[in-house]
């Protein structure tokens, strides 16, 4: 059983840590440079809502991205797209099989 906040170790080829964090399984680390000012004021911040600054961060960061969430397309509109747009185009007189070899070679 895996509680939360816990680390959770796989040893595989090389060693992995992840950390489960509510329902997210966190995987992905990156490390970001603040001036003083804005690291104090994000220390700050997340003391007062009881966060580590880590915490706080990723809150905002999705908070912010669902702001501006972008619209998904289905592949399978894609590729009715795709087959509208082919509806018009003259493949009279085209090799298909050449154009696949060609293709191949690159």
């Amino acid at each position: 059983m895996i509680l939360q906040g816990q680390a959770l170790q796989v040893v595989d080829a090389q060693q992995v840590t992840c950390y489960i964090k509510g329902n997210m399984l966190l995987t992905r680390r990156t490390n970001i440079l603040f001036s003083e000012p804005d690291y104090r004021m994000l220390k700050t911040l997340s003391e007062y809502r009881n966060q580590t600054i880590g915490e706080y961060v990723r809150q905002v960061v999705t908070t912010s991205f669902k702001k501006h969430k972008t619209k998904t397309t289905s592949t399978a509109k894609l590729f009715q797209k795709m087959r509208n747009l082919a509806k018009d185009m003259n493949t009279k007189g085209l090799n298909i099989k050449e154009l696949v070899e060609d293709g191949r070679r690159y």
